[in-house]
């Protein structure tokens, strides 16, 4: 699950909305997507966590960029421990990078990300479509469909196009990529000082996942 916070703009288009995205791990479907650009950040953040909770207390990421940090710290005020942590070599390699909270996208991950998420999207060789990426979002196509690589070189939306979505995709991809699988559901214990909303109306237990489950995954139509 991936929350992506925008708060720039260049000369040729908007600002972009507030971007999440959620990932079920077993079937490699985005399942859920949220797209606002009326809330503040720390409001997205509190969306975000409902929506963790919500997914079977999944492994979630505010992106940690200058508008995303006050939804990173709505994870760090409510304790919640699958809130992902960057590893040194994800930007640098210095150690003090090893223990910040969240997904960063820098130009050292950029392409990376980019790149793992356009190999999840093609059939493998031998597996096809075991494990891929499953995408049932129009908005999530129509972003794809309009990212490009401009004159400079530089992979990115068209002028006048989103692309906060997409990369709700790229991060997801990447916490599915890194963050460890647990086999069964997760208990949900009740925690003092989060309300019934924060809980977004109870905890979905879900499927339990199968670190060795092996699916057959075929193209599938992108629902209108």
């Amino acid at each position: 699950m991936d929350l992506r916070p925008e708060a720039t703009a260049d000369a040729t288009s908007n600002p972009d909305f507030h971007g999440g995205l959620v990932l079920d791990r077993v079937t490699t479907m985005f399942v859920a997507e949220f797209n606002n650009r009326t809330l503040d950040a720390d409001e997205f953040g509190e969306e975000l966590l409902k929506a963790a909770w919500y997914y079977n207390y999944s492994w979630a990421s505010p992106e940690a960029n200058a508008a995303g940090l006050a939804a990173v710290l709505v994870f760090k005020r409510a304790n919640y421990s699958r809130l992902y942590r960057r590893e040194g070599s994800d930007e640098s390699v210095e150690v003090k990078d090893a223990k910040r909270l969240a997904w960063k996208t820098t130009t050292a991950n950029r392409d990376l990300m980019i790149d793992d998420y356009l190999a999840a999207c093609r059939p493998d060789p031998i597996e096809k479509w075991a494990d891929r990426i499953v995408c049932p979002s129009q908005r999530l196509v129509e972003q794809e469909e309009t990212f490009h690589i401009d004159k400079t070189g530089k992979r990115q939306h068209r002028p006048g196009c989103f692309d906060d979505l997409l990369f709700a995709g790229f991060i997801c991809w990447q916490l599915h990529l890194r963050c460890p699988r647990t086999r069964g559901a997760v208990a949900t214990a009740w925690r003092p000082g989060l309300t019934h909303a924060r809980y977004a109306d109870g905890v979905d237990l879900g499927v339990p996942e199968d670190d060795n489950y092996r699916g057959a995954h075929s193209e599938t139509e992108v629902m209108a």
